[in-house]
């Protein structure tokens, strides 16, 4: 008796795991060609205008933070 239900048991374990390895291969599986989508519109970079640094017309500080 305690043979017959181990090996019942072993054919269960071996049925879920077999259910669960064939669910997880339709959840991520791609079906066929899907050619419902649109076409994907090409990515554009934008480019930002490109403005020269200021100029600093304080000439005072012109050789940095020096104390004298």
């Amino acid at each position: 008796m305690k043979e017959v239900k181990r090996v019942l048991m072993v054919v269960l374990m071996a049925v879920i795991l077999s259910v669960t390895l064939l669910a997880q291969m339709n959840a991520f599986g791609q079906k066929g060609d899907n050619s419902n989508r649109p076409p994907k519109e090409e990515q554009r970079v934008k480019e930002k205008d490109k403005q020269p640094p200021p100029r600093n017309s304080n000439s005072k500080n012109s050789n940095g933070n020096r104390h004298g």
